[in-house]
């Protein structure tokens, strides 16, 4: 998720509100939610919801262990 080799990072910053992506070809659409993130020095932009929710989920599992 992040290009510099040198961010070890662990904690990023939702910096903008919900905005939706939109997608589309031949065979489908896609729309969904996207956000803007911060993580250590790097603003990674268009940050689907959906990878986000599962960020959070496989690191409460870790913290189970």
């Amino acid at each position: 998720m992040l290009r510099s080799v040198n961010n070890n990072a662990r904690i990023g910053i939702v910096m903008t509100n919900p905005r939706n992506y939109y997608m589309s070809s031949r065979e489908q659409e896609l729309i969904y939610w996207v956000y803007d993130v911060v993580v250590g020095n790097e603003l990674i932009i268009d940050v689907p919801q959906e990878f986000l929710i599962r960020i959070e989920k496989n690191e409460n599992e870790e913290n189970i262990k």
